[in-house]
């Protein structure tokens, strides 16, 4: 009976690791999609010997596809621009005042499985993408709220 315990744990341990490996590696491939998303809109390719056209400047719409680049808030710019994941994301720190919200918080409002470190980070992950494009504001490490401005006029 103690080998077999001996055994679970360290198959409990070695699962443990391997779903930090995946976590880390899904984090670096949509980290690694969003680039290549970005690169793709900013610089055309040229193939040799063909004239580039330009094509017509379109309007950021909502998501209809599985992996899209987090829009860059500008004045006036609404959520609409975001996709699902970012506007609930979003709507929920417009309800939730000026305290801000961790990764686990939203992880566990938006109904995924706040005990599983996948959906934590992957919470994480999309709360940093939002900041880093100005949607949200980290006073505190792990710690988002909306941006000065935006708390105050949800608050009121």
């Amino acid at each position: 009976m103690e080998e077999l315990r001996a055994e679970f744990e360290r198959v409990r341990a070695a699962r443990a690791e391997a779903e930090e490996v995946l976590q880390h590696r899904v984090i670096g491939l949509e980290q690694y999609l969003e680039a290549l998303a970005e690169q793709d809109a900013s610089a055309p390719v040229e193939a040799p010997g063909v004239v580039a056209v330009e094509a017509p400047v379109e309007e950021p719409v909502a998501a209809t596809g599985p992996r899209r680049a987090v829009a860059c808030k500008e004045d006036g710019v609404s959520v609409d621009v975001l996709g699902p994941d970012y506007r609930r994301i979003m709507t929920l720190f417009q309800g939730a005042g000026g305290d801000g919200l961790t990764a686990k918080q939203v992880a566990a409002r938006l109904g995924w499985d706040a005990a599983a470190s996948t959906r934590v980070e992957g919470a994480r992950g999309r709360m940093k993408r939002l900041m880093e494009r100005g949607w949200l504001a980290e006073g505190k490490p792990g710690r988002f709220t909306l941006p000065a401005p935006e708390c105050a006029a949800a608050v009121a």
